[in-house]
């Protein structure tokens, strides 16, 4: 259960001042939406509730390995706190 709590602590520090509205237009962008679709939701959603580090890590890096998930990470990058 550590694990899990060691991200959710992680998901909320990065979200943490940013404002919910930016937040959802980058969701939604058209890189969002594409990321999206090439994720399995479902496992990303059990990786997170299992508090699997190394699946959450997985993810990460198939993430980051697409040029949508690396415009997304500077976008979210770029927005800054509130």
């Amino acid at each position: 259960m550590r694990d899990m709590r060691d991200m959710q602590d992680m998901g909320r520090e990065l979200l943490k001042g940013r404002d919910p509205e930016q937040l959802r237009r980058l969701a939604e962008s058209e890189d969002g939406r594409r990321l999206s679709s090439m994720l399995d939701l479902g496992e990303a959603e059990r990786a997170v509730r299992s508090g699997d580090a190394k699946q959450l890590q997985a993810l990460l890096q198939k993430v980051m390995a697409t040029e949508e998930g690396r415009r997304l990470a500077a976008q979210l990058n770029g927005l800054g706190n509130r």
